[in-house]
């Protein structure tokens, strides 16, 4: 629509300037242009408007991601205190580096049985298809993955 009054107020110019009656040229752009003030307010305040009536909703949202942070973030912090979790010390680390690092070696990857490979097999396939779940879950959508 005001695309429309765009064109209209050009070509009143164009054929205006042929006549080269200049007050009249003045008087018309002055009435397209008021027209088009209005409309462009009109579109701007209804917008604003529009935008007006998002705005509680969104600061809602965030006020509620923002309470229920902190209370998971609080209740991290009783479970780490009352469990008493901590990080592994070093001497608690090492033995555990070691015995992974011997579960690699060629030598245990040989004894490996066939139902030891299909256990294990099965096990990386329900990982893999519960992080896949989860990125479906988040994102809300199939797209971005080859299912």
């Amino acid at each position: 629509m005001s695309a429309s009054l765009f064109t209209r107020a050009s070509t009143a110019a164009r054929q205006l300037t042929r006549n080269v009656n200049t007050q009249e040229l003045l008087d018309k752009s002055k009435v397209y242009a008021n027209k088009a003030g209005v409309l462009m307010s009109n579109q701007a305040s209804s917008l604003a408007k529009s935008a007006q009536g998002l705005s509680p909703k969104i600061g809602g949202f965030v006020d509620c991601t923002t309470y229920w942070a902190k209370v998971t973030k609080e209740l991290a912090k009783q479970v780490y205190t009352k469990e008493q979790l901590a990080p592994p010390s070093l001497a608690e680390y090492q033995p555990a580096r070691k015995e992974l690092l011997k579960l690699f070696k060629t030598e245990n990857l040989k004894n490996i049985t066939r139902q030891d490979a299909v256990k294990a097999t099965v096990v990386a396939i329900e990982v893999a298809g519960f992080f896949m779940i989860g990125e479906i879950i988040g994102r809300r959508n199939l797209v971005g993955y080859n299912v």
